[in-house]
Order: C-alpha cells, then structure tokens, then sequence
C-alpha cells in the first residue's frame, strides 16, 4: 500500500472519531460525577460571591476561566466550552509558539483528544493537563 493512502485513511478516521466524541461527549448529561462539583461552585460563586467560594477551596484558575460564560449560558455549558477553547488554545500554542505544522500531528493530537472524555467535561482537568503540556 501506498503511504500517502494510509495518511490519508488516518486523517479521515480521525477528523471521524473526532466528531463522532464530539457528539458523544457533549450530549451527555450534565453533572455526572466532578462535573456536578464544578456546577455546584458556580453556583457558589453566583449566590455567595468569590470570597465564600475560595474558602470553600474551589479551583480558582478554571472558575476564573468558566464563571464569565456561565453568566450567559448554562454552567454546564460553560464548563464543557472552557475545555473545548483550552484544547483550541493547546492547539494554537502548538501552531504559534512551538512552530508545529504537520498535520499527521495535529491527528494524533485529535485522536488524543477524542480518546480522553475529561477534556469533554466541566471539570478542570483540561486545564491542569494543557498547562502542564505548556
């Protein structure tokens, strides 16, 4: 077989299994297992303000991150598109600052991503993970 021919079957396998976690991920139900913690100190932060929150020992970096678009949509929401742009930022670090232009990097990246549903979640896992890569 050619090479060219299973770059080519990876990168649509890919792109596919992309969309496809996508889909899966996103339309669970909210709250499921750390997520309803995250929800909850949201939820914290709206009714008893910031100083309540963060002595109740809330991640501040993520909450800093997910509160702003929990005003405008549901938390839940909120906490999933705050990984979803941490992943799209990973991504554009790699593009801007590391110079990484390969596309078969960038599938293998996805197929990571895909793989790992905590990057789906409201919880800040996604954070700790794209700061650590950095």
């Amino acid at each position: 077989m050619n090479n060219k021919y299973i770059a080519s079957i990876f990168r649509i396998s890919t792109v596919a299994y992309l969309l496809l976690a996508l889909y899966y991920f996103l339309s669970k139900q909210a709250g499921g297992g750390d997520e309803a913690l995250f929800i909850n100190d949201l939820q914290l932060i709206a009714n008893s303000g910031w100083l309540a929150a963060i002595q109740k020992g809330i991640s501040i970096p993520y909450m800093m991150l997910a509160y702003p678009i929990s005003q405008i949509v549901e938390p839940y929401v909120a906490l999933r598109l705050v990984n979803v742009l941490l992943f799209g930022g990973l991504m554009l670090y790699f593009y801007k600052v590391r110079g990484f232009t390969q596309f078969n990097f960038y599938a293998l990246l996805f197929f990571f991503y895909s793989t790992v549903g905590y990057f789906f979640a409201g919880t800040n896992d996604a954070l700790f993970i794209s700061c650590f890569i950095i």
